[in-house]
This record gives structure tokens, sequence and C-alpha cells, in this order.
């Protein structure tokens, strides 16, 4: 058996020297990179946070607009108002995702936002109720409350709506509750008005649905309370 000279220990001995350096600088790379990201990251939600402050604050003047409006004069303001809330509170689930998933975020400033978000939320669903009674609205809404606890919540049933939600638009206007955000009384307090001890439980047009509903189900619940059901094609079928 060959005994290895001087320069091959030598050799050998540099090949793991320069293959340690190249990792070390790879590692550097990818942590000074994470770095960058995550700082870019926290940055751009905190952007966002600013914006939707002033969105959330022009919706509160909106409606105290609307409190100096009465009767059928009231109706375009509030579907002007309507259109404002679908343009506004339809993108902030996306940041409220980027912001949770975000590092090195004050978790006080993100149960601020929540609270803003919910509050504004409902403010949505009671003059969507309003104008029910007011406009003779022809629209279905649906409250759909979920738990963190429910897999089928997020692996099926929220994405049903959405995808329901994106073929009717503003025919079918969907309110989430996140039945664990406890920092917010108003969840309390819808959770014992509608006996809410479940998840998932959906409210539909007030008619109370305490498990998970297939498409098919939803459509053939929905599609009913239609004045104009059929003129809308996805409700073929289902009435």
């Amino acid at each position: 058996m060959e005994t290895p000279t001087p320069e091959r220990k030598k050799l050998k001995k540099d090949k793991y020297a320069v293959a340690f350096i190249i990792s070390l600088i790879i590692f550097a790379f990818g942590f000074l990179l994470g770095t960058v990201l995550d700082d870019y990251k926290r940055s751009y939600v905190e952007d966002i946070m600013k914006q939707q402050e002033l969105e959330f604050s022009s919706l509160q003047m909106q409606y105290l607009y609307l409190e100096n409006t009465k009767g059928q004069e009231k109706c375009p303001v509030l579907y002007q108002i309507l259109e404002n809330n679908i343009r506004t509170l339809g993108p902030i689930v996306n940041n409220m995702l980027d912001y949770e998933k975000s590092k090195g975020i004050n978790s006080s400033e993100y149960t601020s936002f929540k609270r803003q978000y919910l509050l504004a939320n409902l403010k949505y669903l009671f003059l969507s109720e309003d104008i029910k009674k007011t406009c003779n609205s022809d629209s279905a809404t649906v409250i759909y409350f979920f738990s963190n606890d429910c897999d089928i919540c997020y692996k099926s049933q929220g994405a049903i709506l959405s995808n329901l939600k994106s073929l009717f638009e503003d025919k079918l206007l969907v309110f989430p509750i996140d039945s664990d955000f406890v920092q917010e009384p108003m969840t309390g307090l819808l959770k014992n008005k509608y006996n809410v001890t479940i998840y998932p439980t959906l409210i539909i047009n007030d008619q109370k649905v305490d498990h998970f509903m297939s498409r098919d189900d939803l459509l053939r619940t929905i599609c009913p309370n239609y004045l104009n059901r059929e003129n809308i094609s996805d409700c073929k079928g289902y009435y």
C-alpha cells in the first residue's frame, strides 16, 4: 500500500480548508440575505399598517356621514360606502397574513390591527343588513365562524367560500370571524348571539349551519335567497 507523501497530505488538508471556507462564505451570505429580507419584509408590513389605519379612519368618517342621511335617500350613499368597504377590506386579509408571518413585529401592534379589521368588517356586516332593509338589496350574507384548531376550516371551508365570493362578487358577502380572537369583545358577543360552540359554523341569511358545507351544499342554500336567481348563471340547478 502506497504511503501518502507530505505533499499529498498537504494538498488534502488544503482541499478541506478551501471547502470549509466556501461553506462558511455560503452560510454567511445566506444569513446576511435572510436578515436583509426580514428587515425589508418588516418595513413593508409596517407601511401597510400605516396605510390601513388611514383606510379605517376613512371608513369611520363615511359612517358618520351616513348617520345624517335618512330613508330612501340613504341608498346611493349606502351602496357607495359598501363599494368602498369591499375595496378596502378585501386586500386586508392578505396583509394580515403577511403581518402575522413577519418576524420581529410587535404583537400588540398586530392585535390592534386585527381588532381594527374585525370592527371594520362588522360595520360592513351591519351596513349590508341596513341596505337589505332599506334598499331591497339582492345579496346573500354568510357569517363564517372558524377556529385555529379546525383543520377543515383552513383546508376546505375557507377556500370554498373564497371561491364562491370571487364568482358572486358583491352578491355574496362573506364575513369571517376568528373565534379564537378573544382580545376583541365583539367576538364573544357574536358567538353568544348565535350560540357557536363547534367549527365551522356558518350563518347564511340568519340560518345557522354548524357543520362543514361543500360547494354544492352552499349553492343550494345561498341561491334560493336571490330574487333574480334565474339570471345568475352559477345558481342554475341549485334552486
